[in-house]
């Protein structure tokens, strides 16, 4: 692991994510694996079908090391301080007015899993309408609409992952019939299902995932208006069962496709940060949260929350390095209300991340949701 020297100031606005960043950022240096790969759903899919990648391999991230996010802002370019990209190459996003395409160089690998949501103040939504391979680049395409349903400039935050050895949790995409194989991941080994049931309603099921102390997001796939949210999760026996609710534009349960992610820890497990369910506006339940601290041989400080917005301490570097983070939230409940990230910044020795939740109508509203932060980086050695 190396600490790449970035000699950026950071400019914080309104706009911007509340980050207070030091004189470097971090980068992860890994060398790059042979891989082949094939094409991820597009908007409107299915079902995936299988291409080649058509370009050299050597400048892709390895399958067990391929991640990266990116705060998105349309009325700027992507600042480091919010962008990581495990193969070290430079995220960039075109688009506009609520179309997005999101360029991360050198994770052009195929599966893996996508999640999407607004930022700031409007009650905007956003997800994920595409993602796949062209060349050495993954391509991700975001949809953001207003509750009219009409696609709208946004800012959002996207977070790509692909399972592996060494983390722990699972992932999938269901198209609406299935869950291909390529795009569904388990730590334990297990095949993931998904079992529609009544219109909007869904229950993933995650075989050998024991545990139910997880950070557990769902993104709605697909370039319409639809949005979709957990409702509950939990364990039966050995297995982890996740239910989901889709939504219509106007918040009525309605059937689409889906990305769902289960982690152990942070949002991509064995980094510094942490995941949580928030019961209520300061109520983090300790069953139902994880901090990962920044030194490895130190156990972090419980999560806290005030006024909904959760607290993971012990997760700063200090000000020596400044590396890049995400935050994340999603809805939590049986019931047509949405959330996205208001905010996320350092807070004493860890991260704070805000959210605003909506009514269908765009109301602010309070209610349940998950929350995660991602540091990129390790826990440090003693």
């Amino acid at each position: 692991m190396t600490h790449a020297d970035c000699n950026r100031s950071v400019s914080l606005s309104r706009s911007a994510p509340l980050f207070r960043l030091g004189a470097k950022l971090g980068a992860l240096g890994l060398s790059a694996l042979l891989v082949a790969a094939c094409a991820a759903p597009t908007d409107g899919d299915e079902a995936v079908a299988s291409a080649e990648v058509g370009a050299t391999s050597s400048a892709l991230a390895p399958d067990s090391y391929a991640w990266g996010f990116a705060w998105v802002n349309p009325t700027s370019s992507i600042h480091p301080a919010y962008s990581y990209n495990s193969g070290g190459g430079t995220n960039t996003y075109s688009g506009s007015n609520g179309i997005y395409t999101v360029s991360m160089p050198q994770l052009g690998l195929a599966g893996g899993n996508v999640q999407v949501v607004a930022y700031g103040e409007s009650a905007t939504r956003c997800k994920v309408s595409s993602w796949g391979p062209s060349g050495t680049t993954l391509n991700i395409g975001v949809r953001c609409h207003d509750t009219a349903g009409v696609n709208v400039a946004s800012p959002f935050v996207v977070f790509f992952n692909k399972g592996a050895a060494g983390q722990s949790g699972a992932h999938v995409y269901y198209s609406g019939i299935s869950a291909p194989a390529g795009y569904s991941w388990n730590s334990t080994g297990g095949t993931n299902t998904v079992t529609a049931g009544s219109t909007g309603y869904y229950t993933v099921n995650l075989p050998g995932i024991n545990y139910a102390n997880a950070g557990v997001h769902v993104t709605a796939y697909g370039s319409d208006a639809k949005y979709c949210k957990i409702v509950s999760w939990g364990t039966s026996g050995s297995n982890a069962n996740v239910s989901v609710r889709c939504n219509d534009g106007a918040g009525n349960p309605a059937n689409s496709p889906f990305s769902l992610t289960y982690s152990s820890g942070a949002p991509r497990s064995g980094m510094v940060g942490g995941h949580a369910w928030v019961d209520g506006p300061t109520s983090v339940p300790l069953a139902y949260q994880k901090v990962t601290h920044e030194i490895s041989c130190f156990t972090a400080a419980n999560a806290t929350a005030s006024s909904s917005a959760v607290l993971y301490p012990d997760t700063f570097s200090g000000p020596q390095y400044g590396f890049a983070t995400m935050g994340i939230v999603t809805a939590y409940g049986n019931d047509s209300a949405f959330c996205n990230v208001r905010s996320w910044g350092q807070e004493g020795s860890g991260y704070r991340v805000t959210p605003k939740c909506f009514t269908p109508t765009g109301t602010t509203t309070t209610t349940k949701q998950t929350s995660g932060v991602l540091v990129a980086t390790y826990p440090g050695p003693c």
